[in-house]
């Protein structure tokens, strides 16, 4: 019997969007083809002491309005730093990798995270190791903003989720141009099914006809989303409002320690985040490339407050482009906005966007 493709999808946890999108592949990749993949992150098994646990450095930069990680994302944009910055890192885990690849059998590598694009290149043409027929493929997780480091020769496919990515990127793969494909971003299964919302409302123990509002500032918690909270407070009455906090524990003990004028409830880190999504009626949410594509894909109203520099630029711009919603920086102008809402007339939630997970999986089989 021949033996399934043996496949490793590369991912690390800094911010939610990345482990998200190699979830999503994963499950398409035991749909369609029976294929179980590997996930794996090399950065927390192989980086140095200091860089395994990206998650907690990426927190860190965001701490202090986001500026050292927009530094960062700034100065990569030089291939004068990008290149002895990846060099530099290669080298740290030079002996570790070499022997990943030297001890691997994987058809396919998919890297869903910058930092794979540039170890790609050097697996492929500075390691002195022969990878063999191992294909690798780059799923680009930036919507609109392209930052260098997803660009590298290495690797044999880079798919790129929009129009407004290709447009940004462009002048980092404008060599290698036919390497580089726009689909669209991998999101989970479950958007992909059909909902009765007032099911979910049930479920959740939501009340039927009060307007309903989810209220996130993306999984690693923002300090803004206490500010729109006392706002919509303020403007609005009689309303439903989950606040989302992610994995920000403090920010969920201030919200709970406060009185509150609304029916407000705290929603910590879940496995069905999903489901708050279909039952509310308008998401108010920074700029996270995930759960922007998630609400097109269900038609779900979303108000963005704010991105992160260097990084989600242009997404506040793509949000009212593709008519998911709007970008409202500031707090009392996202609650009037909810005070004026008009609750549309839904009951059934279905996706009006193709499952880019299927597609891209069905695109990485065609390349063994």
């Amino acid at each position: 019997m021949k033996r399934l493709p043996k496949v490793g999808i590369l991912y690390t946890v800094a911010g939610g969007g990345h482990i998200n999108v190699a979830r999503a592949l994963e499950s398409s990749f035991k749909k369609q083809y029976g294929i179980s993949p590997d996930l794996l992150d090399l950065i927390k098994t192989h980086a140095p002491t200091g860089f395994k646990e990206p998650d907690k450095i990426y927190k860190w930069m965001l701490k202090y309005g986001g500026k050292p990680h927009e530094w960062l994302i700034k100065a990569s944009e030089s291939e004068s730093v990008l290149t002895p910055v990846s060099d530099a890192f290669y080298l740290v885990i030079n002996k570790k990798l070499k022997k990943f690849v030297e001890n691997s059998d994987y058809d396919l590598l998919i890297g869903v995270h910058p930092v794979y694009a540039q170890l790609f290149d050097r697996m492929k043409y500075g390691m002195g190791v022969d990878i063999g027929n191992t294909k690798l493929i780059t799923v680009v997780t930036d919507i609109a903003y392209m930052i260098r480091a997803w660009f590298s020769e290495g690797s044999d496919l880079t798919i790129l989720p929009s129009m407004e990515a290709f447009g940004y990127g462009f002048r980092y793969f404008k060599k290698y141009i036919p390497q580089i494909e726009v689909m669209g971003l991998p999101i989970q299964e479950k958007w992909f099914e059909t909902y009765d919302k007032e099911e979910i409302r049930k479920e959740l123990g939501i009340e039927k006809d009060k307007k309903t509002v989810l209220l996130f500032g993306g999984g690693e918690g923002s300090e803004k989303v206490l500010d729109i909270l006392k706002r919509l407070e303020k403007e609005c009455s009689d309303i439903n409002i989950f606040v989302a906090t992610g994995r920000d524990e403090n920010m969920k003990a201030k919200i709970l320690k406060r009185k509150h004028r609304n029916n407000v409830s705290v929603v910590g880190w879940t496995d069905v985040f999903h489901k708050y999504v279909i039952a509310s009626d308008i998401i108010i949410s920074k700029a996270g490339p995930t759960l922007m594509w998630e609400c097109m894909t269900i038609k779900k109203p979303l108000i963005v407050f704010d991105y992160i520099k260097g990084q989600e630029e242009g997404n506040q711009d793509f949000v009212e482009n593709h008519n998911i919603g709007k970008y409202l920086k500031k707090p009392k102008d996202v609650a009037r906005y909810v005070s004026a809402f008009k609750v549309r007339d839904e009951n059934t939630i279905t996706p009006h966007e193709k499952n880019y997970a299927s597609l891209i999986v069905d695109r990485c089989m065609k390349l063994l």
